[in-house]
């Protein structure tokens, strides 16, 4: 699983919503093993909440979901990344898993009837390592328009997780 392991486990720091709307937030992602075989899918969450407050007082965002990798050569992986959203979105990225690198796009999503607001035609994520630090970058392109960096975040590592507890 090489570099990809670097990536299993809690981690927790802050976000920041680029221009026009400038929130900065905190944030918890949590990726650990699911079912098995072991290494092959993991549950993958993130929370976030207004900075200076919790995700119990005055909560953001959350998306809840499922990473799925496959072996392609040398420690590489393709990696599949299905998630839900509050608003009424589900969204499906596909990518690679390089190094200490993640590169997602998405390639599908399903709305529910009550999703009449957000019209998310893209997404595409980065994260990536830089020791025990996780770091992100989000890109959006809605209504048609233009792809834009939409959220950027810096996490450090909380716990550790293996394949195996």
């Amino acid at each position: 699983m090489g570099e990809f392991l670097r990536f299993i486990g809690k981690w927790s720091g802050s976000g920041y919503v680029l221009p026009p709307i400038n929130v900065n937030y905190g944030e918890e992602i949590s990726i650990t093993p699911f079912g098995t075989p072991k290494g092959i899918i993991y549950n993958f969450s993130s929370k976030t909440w207004i900075a200076g407050s919790d995700y119990q007082t005055r909560p953001m965002h959350t998306e809840i979901g499922m990473m799925k990798l496959r072996n392609l050569e040398a420690g590489n992986f393709a990696v599949e990344l299905m998630l839900t959203h509050p608003f009424g979105l589900c969204e499906v990225d596909c990518g690679q898993a390089i190094g200490s690198e993640i590169l997602l796009e998405s390639t599908n999503f399903i709305r529910t009837p009550t999703n009449t607001n957000i019209k998310i035609d893209k997404v595409r994520r980065r994260y990536w390592l830089e020791g025990d630090t996780l770091k992100y970058q989000l890109y959006l392109t809605v209504f048609g328009g233009q792809e834009n960096l939409h959220l950027q975040g810096e996490l450090t590592r909380v716990t550790e997780q293996t394949l195996y507890n």
